[in-house]
């Protein structure tokens, strides 16, 4: 999910000035921009700026600005507002105004170095969402960083590595059943896409593609948020079967939790009793509908939202894995191990 940040006149001008800048403010653009987060500055920056009495440094920024995306229909400041935080002069009111549209909801981050702006900001309990360009760039990296799952026997890659393999007899069967196989796959090489294999023999013997999806993408009725989509799940019949795919879905588990995503799924043909008989295993959900091609295909679906899981169909329903029931009516055994196996 992304983010919506203001920057206050200070930030802006410190990134565009002409001088070597801290790496904090480079970091945090860098962060911003790759996670798709909208970087805004309110339009009375402009008029900050222009009070600014070195006439060449003036026009510099403010040509630069151009660059930013300014906030389109800013929420108006109202009296109420001013006599909670106060206003002495212009550049209070300029201050307020930016300030407004975080108390207002219009920006979930306001990024300043002004301390009588982050004064401000805990009259009205914002004080956390008003943050120095260093406190603002860790918070980026709690809600972007992620680890994706590693496993000795499983292998994570670009799709761009096993790109070289798509002529082995391990595809045939994607390219028999779905029209237009190699063109997708071609997609997945360019977006550079990241997936899971397993090579047995030199050869490829299981194979996990995944992506996260936004909301305009997946489509599916009913969520409003990002999924992880697997595009492509295909396990070889010698690859010892449901343990290569336990093992697959884990790491989607952990990967998804990892990021913060509450919704795993695919879409399969039912003919394929094997992984839609894996996915039931794990509590996904089916439903079937209508694809492209106007053929019939199952979506199996994963919630992975532990607040609206429940037991309740059965102590331990398969339903709320991978994670545990809190509750006291569902029993938990503890299991010793010896020291010597730890």
């Amino acid at each position: 999910m992304t983010m919506r940040i203001l920057f206050d006149t200070n930030i802006i001008i410190a990134l565009e000035d002409n001088k070597i800048i801290e790496a904090n403010f480079s970091d945090f653009f860098r962060y911003a921009i790759s996670n798709q987060c909208d970087v805004y500055y309110h339009p009375d920056c402009l008029k900050d700026i222009s009070r600014d009495k070195d006439s060449q440094r003036r026009e510099i920024i403010l040509s630069k600005f151009k660059k930013y995306e300014l906030l389109q229909n800013p929420a108006g400041l109202t009296e109420e507002f001013i006599k909670i935080v106060g206003q002495k002069n212009e550049n209070d009111r300029i201050d307020n105004k930016q300030l407004f549209q975080l108390y207002s909801g219009y920006v979930e981050l306001f990024v300043t170095e002004d301390k009588e702006i982050k004064k401000k900001a805990q009259k009205i309990d914002c004080r956390d969402n008003v943050l120095s360009i260093k406190d603002a760039l860790n918070k980026l990296k709690q809600k972007f960083d992620y680890t994706v799952p590693r496993h000795p026997v499983i292998y994570h890659c670009s799709v761009r590595k096993i790109k070289e393999r798509i002529n082995e007899s391990f595809f045939d069967s994607l390219k028999a059943d779905y029209q237009g196989f190699i063109e997708w796959f071609e997609k997945c090489i360019k977006q550079d896409r990241e997936c899971y294999n397993i090579i047995i023999d030199g050869k490829l013997a299981a194979l996990l593609i995944y992506n996260v999806e936004q909301v305009e993408q997946h489509q599916i009725t009913g969520i409003f948020e990002e999924a992880v989509k697997m595009c492509t799940f295909k396990i070889n019949d010698d690859a010892f079967g449901f343990k290569v795919g336990e093992l697959f879905l884990n790491k989607m588990f952990q990967y998804c939790i990892e990021r913060n995503i509450n919704y795993l799924y695919l879409t399969q043909f039912e003919k394929f009793k094997f992984l839609v008989g894996l996915l039931t295993k794990f509590g996904f959900e089916k439903k079937e509908f209508i694809n492209k091609d106007n053929q019939k295909e199952l979506i199996m679906l994963k919630n992975l939202r532990k607040d609206s899981l429940s037991p309740v169909e059965g102590l331990n329903s398969i339903k709320i894995h991978p994670f545990h029931s809190d509750s006291s009516k569902v029993g938990k055994f503890i299991i010793p191990i010896r020291p010597q196996y730890i």
